[in-house]
């Protein structure tokens, strides 16, 4: 069984480090979160943000599923503490908390849709779209991890909730799955849904468990990927 590479997400450079960037190149708030500073220009549009600010927010972003996949109702403080930079900085580039959830939604979106562009799941076995999608998913596990917390404090979910559309990308992993149903490779029991909620526990697991329980980040990886293998695989004993 391939190996899941261990390496977690860049650290952010220190707050003295990123700010002189930034002074040098000021900070721009992305496509995703127009700030004030993005405003029409009469002279033109605006240039792209510059390398230093991209590296800032996106360090922001990553701060911020970090600290509020676990505490929803922790302070913007602690998402500049954590990115290594000042709380005006993070301002600059998200104008408030309902602007940076936004943007780590966004974010979220982005790396689940990409992991499963990249795990080509129309070719080989069903079983093996599913290794690479697992693959994909876990190496992405500090990003999807956002859409794991709880819901953000004083939410409103009240009122009757309809369960939200196939996307196309749940459409290809089903699709996949059924393939594998079909070639012999996955056990055929298992229903497309049944192996996406078991998906998605192993991934909270992975991401959420080692923390509790002294594991290190790649052993849980490591173990999250076997566990999920062997638990569909039509033939768990030659996994």
């Amino acid at each position: 069984m391939q190996e899941i590479d261990s390496a977690a997400s860049p650290a952010p450079g220190t707050e003295r480090e990123m700010e002189a960037e930034e002074d040098a190149s000021p900070a721009e708030p992305g496509p995703e979160e127009p700030g004030p500073d993005r405003a029409h220009s009469s002279s033109g549009p605006l240039a792209p943000p510059s390398p230093a600010a991209q590296r800032t927010r996106r360090a922001i972003l990553l701060a911020a599923v970090e600290v509020l996949s676990v505490n929803p109702g922790a302070a913007l403080s602690d998402v500049a503490d954590t990115a290594g930079v000042s709380r005006s900085t993070l301002h600059r580039h998200f104008t408030d908390r309902a602007a940076l959830r936004a943007a780590v939604d966004a974010l979220a979106e982005e790396q689940w849709t990409e992991a499963v562009r990249v795990a080509r799941l129309d070719q080989g076995s069903g079983f093996e779209a599913f290794r690479r999608l697992c693959g994909e998913l876990i190496s992405r596990i500090d990003t999807l991890a956002w859409w794991m917390a709880s819901d953000e404090p004083d939410q409103d979910t009240s009122g009757d909730c309809e369960a939200p559309a196939e996307s196309a990308e749940d459409a290809e992993i089903a699709a996949a799955l059924r393939r594998g149903h079909r070639d012999g490779t996955i056990d055929p029991t298992l229903s497309p849904e049944w192996v996406s909620n078991i998906t998605w526990a192993t991934l909270y697991a992975i991401r959420f468990i080692p923390a509790q329980g002294g594991m290190s980040p790649f052993e849980a990886r490591q173990q999250g990927l076997r566990t999920l293998l062997k638990s569909v695989a039509a033939d768990p004993s030659a996994v």
